[in-house]
């Protein structure tokens, strides 16, 4: 696809500068510290960890789990890609996990004993992970290609309405009928907060309970700076999609050998990429939970495209301060919606209960915006309370060097302790 075209061409562009970051002879490519990385050929601290590379299905067949891969095709025609660590009989339970923006299914399998899926394996469960149109592993479509247009008009509206459905339910076609447990990180959190308001019946059939770590729904109180250009958003997505910008999927391409040639390479830059890393979707440039050992995942197994409309959606729901349906501007909207200004979601709709894990360090889901939105929601739906966990910003809850103990071990209990009720 021209996203690897692209990317070979990177290569070799950064190739002429540096040595290229082998990913299969063996060199070392993670270290224990950040400093250690400007020392990575020689340093002590620093090893070969072969799985930094290593596509998803690899990622779990080495570290010894099952696997399973189908692709369910939504009512509109795009082709998504589910995986699936079966469990053998009998089992706890049926657990699915959402990613987030710019992010696919690998993050959930991609830290060794550390990677959540594998813990909720471990402890019994069938565990299903999911892609959103429009990634790394959901770039395909029944007449469509990446190449048109008409392929990328969508945002997370399309994936809560059409995608997330799809995938429920071929997970019950696939299993004993179970409602699922539902994990999800930022993005993976505004799509079932849509779902479960828009088609709260269907939730309620197919869903026991939304676990939503880093939730994104309201953006009253992140950072001023992106306040202002979120008022700008219309703006720059017609500017955008009038150029045939309509998406990021050359991203993956960009990123992963950037990351190979310039971030982890011989000289590598590895401040430098943590720096826009941390601030783009972070907490600014602060490290202190990110785990070293994990930074080269970080940029090889997330980064897997998105829709600009994506983007967008999120910068109308900031610069609007409202968490509203997709804005196509007043007079589209008439058409839509019958009014100039876009619907609010109809948060009072839900019945699925909600648990809330949010950081006190998080700038993109504060924790001012989780706590308004715990209270704007139906008492039935907050049953089980909300967590705060000290410390932890929006990248912590995927990378942070204590997130397996403080955070998905937990959330395990969690589970089990519902499993058990």
């Amino acid at each position: 696809m021209y996203n690897d075209k692209f990317g070979c061409f990177l290569t070799f562009i950064i190739s002429i500068s540096s040595v290229g970051f082998s990913e299969c002879t063996g060199r070392n490519n993670v270290c224990k510290g950040i400093k250690d990385y400007y020392t990575i050929e020689t340093n002590g601290n620093c090893t070969f960890d072969p799985d930094v590379f290593l596509p998803m299905e690899l990622l779990i067949t080495s570290n010894g789990y099952p696997l399973e891969v189908y692709e369910p095709i939504t009512r509109d025609g795009y082709i998504l890609k589910l995986f699936r660590i079966p469990q053998k009989k009998p089992k706890r339970g049926t657990v699915y996990l959402s990613h987030p923006l710019n992010g696919m299914s690998n993050l959930w399998v991609d830290k060794k004993n550390h990677s959540l899926a594998f813990m909720l394996s471990n402890a019994g469960y069938d565990v299903w992970m999911g892609n959103y149109r429009g990634n790394y592993h959901s770039e395909r479509h029944e007449t469509l290609t990446v190449y048109d247009r008409e392929f990328w008009k969508f945002s997370f509206h399309e994936m809560a309405l059409y995608d997330l459905p799809t995938m429920l339910e071929f997970i019950r076609e696939h299993t004993e009928g179970d409602r699922v447990y539902y994990i999800g990180h930022s993005l993976g959190t505004t799509t079932a907060f849509i779902y479960s308001s828009l088609l709260p019946e269907h939730a309620e059939d197919f869903v026991k309970v939304f676990v939503c770590m880093s939730p994104v729904a309201f953006l009253r109180h992140v950072p001023y700076i992106m306040r202002v250009v979120a008022r700008y958003t219309n703006l720059f997505l017609e500017w955008g999609e009038s150029l045939g910008i309509t998406n990021m999927i050359w991203w993956n391409g960009f990123l992963h050998n950037l990351a190979k040639g310039f971030c982890l390479g011989p000289e590598p830059h590895i401040e430098l990429c943590l720096f826009f890393l941390v601030v783009a979707i972070g907490n600014g440039p602060d490290f202190e939970e990110l785990n070293p050992i994990w930074i080269p995942h970080t940029f090889t197994q997330n980064f897997a495209g998105f829709s600009f409309r994506s983007v967008a959606h999120y910068g109308q729901i900031a610069g609007s301060e409202r968490f509203q349906f997709f804005d196509h501007g007043a007079e589209k909207n008439l058409n839509f919606y019958g009014s100039q200004r876009p619907p609010l979601y109809p948060l009072d709709k839900m019945t699925v209960p909600i648990y809330l894990v949010y950081g006190s360090r998080d700038n993109v889901a504060t924790q001012w915006d989780a706590e308004e939105f715990y209270e704007a929601i139906p008492p039935r739906t907050r049953i089980y309370g909300k967590w705060k966990v000290n410390g932890f910003n929006h990248v912590d809850f995927m990378y942070g060097r204590n997130v397996g103990t403080r955070v998905y071990e937990p959330i395990v209990d969690f589970v089990n302790n519902i499993v058990r009720d």
